[in-house]
């Protein structure tokens, strides 16, 4: 390989974080967008939750596993040009939607072209940046995720008040397109298994021998269920607090934009810069830190998750919502940087698939419209607090998950003997 087609570890993760930050923008923009979206529609609490997570997840979790198999074994720059390609354009055209129906369809497509991003750049990541280094170089993937929102947040709920809700969609859905064919003329991969030193030694696993190997591992099994209850909690009060704020304490959708980004935003970005630090650190003594991390700071997030979402007055529940999302945080990057050092280099986009696809099947295929509903169940009260029970039984999946962290660095713990 010629040398100036070396691969480029810090540009790759450069441009792979912009994917990241992409595919949080425009799957989560939806979340600040509901009540606009809600009114010209003319749909309900529950139909939203469909919206913002149902039909985003049906195929995009069944599109996961098999894209996952292709990242193992074919071009992983090709993957991820070709799904940042589809769901941009998707993205825009959500922005000519004149119903529930059609905008359902379009986000079906939506969770397809993103199920590309995670398994293909988190293998790149691991083959790029060896163990010592992988936690951190992992967790600026995760990054991406609260700047996305915060760009979401506060540029989709300011265009939405001042352009429209369809104009936030069309601004955001173009520039992923440009990503695209810079990625796809530009990356070089790298050998699978160099940065452990095993490059060339790995032959590539048909798809249900890759599952099956990694479902007979206990510590895997316990990581895709913390990861999957966490997601929960933490998709529940991402999708739901900008409508409980525009509700409970009358605001704008741009004032809760705003609010939501400043709040949210750089206390995920600590979280998760925090959390990576941590665990090169301290993994580095005992492996079994990087489940320890995260279930100490899904036990701790629980009262502040249910603080914000019972608080009375706008100040609380913003300062609850602050530190429940810098825990929460603190969760998704080192469970991903475990579930890498458990599998082998075949195996990686498949590992990184199935924890992502259960975090999507729970996070979004199932807490949002389960919120909406149980809302809907108490519309008969106010409409601000019909939210607020159905929130705090979602946020006590932090518990759960704890609990299964717990379990797995059990689990390591025996496998090592």
């Amino acid at each position: 390989m010629p040398s100036d087609r070396l691969p480029r570890p810090g540009y790759t993760l450069f441009v792979l974080s912009l994917v990241m930050m992409l595919n949080v923008i425009d799957r989560q923009m939806l979340a600040i967008l509901i009540e606009p979206i809600k009114r010209d529609l003319d749909v309900s609490d529950a139909a939203m939750g469909l919206l913002t997570g149902t039909s985003f997840a049906l195929l995009h979790v069944v599109a996961m596993i098999p894209i996952a198999s292709l990242a193992d074994r074919h071009s992983r720059r090709s993957l991820i040009a070709w799904g940042l390609g589809v769901w941009s354009a998707l993205t825009a055209l959500t922005g000519l939607a004149r119903s529930f129906g059609e905008m359902f369809w379009i986000r079906l497509g939506l969770g397809v072209g993103e199920a590309t991003a995670v398994p293909a750049s988190h293998s790149l990541v691991s083959d790029l940046y060896p163990s010592a280094r992988r936690a951190t170089a992992l967790s600026m993937l995760v990054l991406a995720g609260p700047i996305g929102q915060m760009i979401a947040y506060a540029g989709g709920g300011w265009i939405a008040e001042l352009w429209g809700w369809r104009t936030a969609f069309w601004l955001f859905g173009l520039p992923g397109i440009a990503l695209a064919l810079t990625i796809r003329l530009s990356f070089v991969e790298p050998e699978r298994g160099a940065a452990d030193g095993t490059g060339g030694r790995w032959t590539a696993l048909p798809l249900t021998a890759a599952l099956r190997m990694l479902l007979r591992l206990a510590p895997f099994r316990h990581l895709a269920l913390a990861g999957a209850l966490a997601a929960v909690a933490n998709y529940a009060l991402l999708i739901w607090s900008a409508p409980l704020w525009m509700r409970a304490f009358d605001l704008g959708s741009g004032e809760v934009g705003t609010t939501l980004a400043l709040a949210t935003g750089p206390a995920n970005a600590a979280g998760i810069l925090l959390a990576g630090r941590l665990a090169d650190r301290q993994s580095a003594r005992d492996v079994r830190w990087l489940v320890w991390i995260p279930a100490i700071a899904c036990a701790a997030a629980l009262g502040p998750a249910i603080g914000f979402a019972t608080a009375r007055t706008h100040a609380s529940s913003v300062a609850f919502l602050a530190v429940a999302s810098f825990l929460g945080a603190m969760v998704i990057g080192p469970v991903f940087t475990a579930v890498q050092g458990i599998a082998p280099p075949n195996a990686r986009s498949m590992a990184a698939a199935t924890i992502s696809l259960l975090v999507t099947a729970f996070g979004l295929g199932i807490a949002p419209p389960l919120v909406g509903w149980a809302a809907d169940l108490g519309a008969a009260s106010r409409a601000g607090d019909s939210l607020r029970p159905a929130l705090v039984g979602a946020v006590l999946c932090f518990g759960w998950a704890a609990g299964h962290l717990v379990l797995a660095g059990r689990a390591m713990e025996a496998r090592s003997r």
